[in-house]
C-alpha cells in the first residue's frame, strides 16, 4: 500500500503512476527480504495442506479485493481517456497482476538468472504498451 500511496503522491498522469507502481513493486521484491518472503509464501507455500486451508482462503479473498481495486483504477484510466476502452478493466487488472506475479515467480525460482530491479522498467514498457492508448 505504501508503494501505491507514494507513486500517487509523486504525481504525473495515470500512465506515469501505474507504470511507477509496477516498477517499484518489482524492485521492492528484490530489495526487501521481508516482502520477498511474503511473495514466496504467496506463490509457493499454499498447497493443499489442511493446516494452510484458512490461509489459502484469506489469500483468495485478499487477491479478489486487490483485483477489484486495480480494476477500479483501470476504469479511472479508461474514463480519463488514457487506457484503451476496448478492453474490460477487469481483464486489464488480471493482466497487470498476472504479468507482475509471473515475473516475481520466475525471479523467485531463480534469482540469479535476471534482476527484477534492472529489468523492471523494460517489463513495465511491455505491459503498458498493450494497455495504454498512446504510450511514449
Amino acid at each position: 500500500a505504501l508503494i501505491v500511496e507514494q507513486a500517487i503522491a509523486d504525481g504525473g498522469s495515470f500512465v506515469d503512476i501505474l507504470r511507477r507502481i509496477f516498477i517499484r513493486q518489482l524492485q521492492a521484491v528484490e530489495d526487501d527480504i521481508g516482502l520477498r518472503a511474503i511473495m514466496d509464501i504467496y506463490l509457493f507455500k499454499t498447497g493443499l495442506d489442511p493446516e494452510l486451508h484458512t490461509a489459502r482462503l484469506q489469500q483468495i479473498n485478499s487477491g479478489q479485493v486487490l483485483l477489484e481495486g486495480i480494476s477500479d483504477a483501470m476504469r479511472t484510466g479508461i474514463t480519463a481517456g488514457e487506457l484503451r476502452a476496448d478492453i474490460d478493466p477487469l481483464e486489464m487488472a488480471r493482466a497487470f497482476l498476472a504479468f507482475q506475479n509471473g515475473l516475481i515467480y520466475l525471479w523467485l525460482l531463480s534469482p540469479d538468472s535476471f534482476s527484477l530491479r534492472a529489468n523492471a522498467e523494460s517489463m513495465a514498457d511491455i505491459l503498458v504498451g498493450g494497455l495504454f492508448r498512446e504510450y511514449r
